[in-house]
């Protein structure tokens, strides 16, 4: 199965086919709309239950849960650190809006939709992985 990402590119490639295709105007508009709600849709729906299933897939135990809590603490200041450094060294650059772009590529991953299904593929035997990334996801998300 051939993977698609959604990106502006995307968007305005299918555009330009619509109109190619003759379709009017607002068909276009209604299509283009359609396919902006759904990545929405992806990222505030279906992270938001991938998280959730990281988290049931653990039996979940008062060490492993404070194990997680200070996991998601010591990431999230983490992260913190990383974004100031970042900011410190290159706050000349960051003037430039694609500058900005590549600093926050740099200091964020894909951990959720790409990171826990790894995971889950590569450690099946391991699903208190699964709750760590799903920490780190969270801590990310909330920066």
């Amino acid at each position: 199965m051939k993977k698609r990402i959604i990106t502006a590119e995307i968007i305005a490639a299918f555009k330009e086919h619509l109109v190619s295709e003759e379709r009017s105007a607002a068909t276009v508009d209604k299509y283009t709309r359609d396919i902006k709600a759904f990545a929405k849709f992806l990222l505030y729906a279906c992270q938001p239950a991938l998280t959730l299933h990281a988290l049931d897939s653990v039996d979940s135990s008062p060490e492993l849960i404070g194990n997680i809590g200070i996991f998601f603490a010591v990431t999230l200041v983490a992260q913190c650190v990383v974004v100031a450094l970042y900011c410190l060294i290159f706050r000349r650059s960051l003037r430039a809006p694609a500058k900005r772009v590549c600093a926050v590529a740099g200091v964020f991953g894909n951990v959720g939709f790409i990171g826990i299904p790894l995971l889950e593929a590569l450690l099946p035997e391991r699903p208190e992985a699964l709750a760590y990334s799903a920490a780190f996801s969270t801590s990310m998300n909330l920066l």
